[in-house]
This record gives C-alpha cells, structure tokens and sequence, in this order.
C-alpha cells in the first residue's frame, strides 16, 4: 500500500511505502524496532525495493520506508535529503538506517551530513560521483570521435 506525506517544503505530495514488524501495510513506525530508509536510483521508483521490502529477515526486525524520490513515481521533484528529513520528522522516526542505489546514495549522503544525530548507518550502492572530472569528461570526448 502506498502512503503519501504532505511536507510543507515539497511541490506536491511524496508517496511513500511503510511496513513494519507488525504490520506490513502500516501508516506509522512501531518505536520498538530500529529504521530502514530504502532510496532508489533514478528513473525508477520504490518498487526497487520490493525484494527487500517482502524479505522475512528485513520486515521482521526493521520499520521499513521507502520513498518515491521526487519526480519519480508518484512523488515530484525538489531537495532530495532536506525533503527525506522532513518525511522521517513526520513519521516520528529519531534514528535511522539508511540505504541508497545510485544517486539515491547521494541523497543519503547528503542526509547524513546535513543530520548525522540521526544516522545510525549508511549503505551506499552503487554511488556516482557528484560532480564528472576533467578526465571523466575527457573520456566521454574522446570516445565521441
């Protein structure tokens, strides 16, 4: 089932998915369990992490939240960490896992800087480099050619 929070900072809605050990179809977080904040990579949406969502050994033992990143799924665009902040605010959750594929690790990257008293750990997949190199770009000239 998807969620959706109305956050004051964001152009519209962010739609969200939330299971936790009691429930899997939840709208809040069971304080009594640790926080999962699953982040996918671009051009696709929180159904990435469904194989880890429908996992015993995740739902069991873990809240888990997965955000459509703005401007994909169901949620719009706008500041990726500042808007996760404040959806983890509304849920009331004070500490956290997080987990990103792709530019989803950026935006937990980000996360984490910006609010480390809430980062209980940080697992990056797959994260590209913020901003291309000279050498990077020079690679894709040449092979332009």
């Amino acid at each position: 089932m998807v969620n959706y929070a109305n956050i004051t900072s964001a152009p519209g809605r962010l739609a969200y998915r939330l299971s936790t050990p009691r429930n899997r179809v939840a709208t809040g977080i069971d304080p009594a369990f640790s926080s999962v904040l699953f982040c996918h990579p671009p051009w696709l949406d929180h159904y990435f992490f469904c194989p880890q969502l429908d996992d015993p050994i995740f739902y069991n033992e873990y809240n888990l939240v997965a955000i459509d990143m703005p401007g994909h799924g169901m949620s719009l665009l706008k500041e990726l960490a500042g808007l996760y902040y404040e959806v983890l605010q509304a849920l009331k959750i004070e500490k956290i896992h997080l987990v990103g594929g792709d530019m989803g690790s950026l935006a937990h990257m980000r996360l984490a800087l910006a609010h480390p008293e809430i980062v209980e750990s940080l697992t990056m997949v797959g994260p590209p480099t913020p901003v291309e190199t000279d050498l990077v770009m020079m690679g894709f000239t040449d092979s332009s050619k």
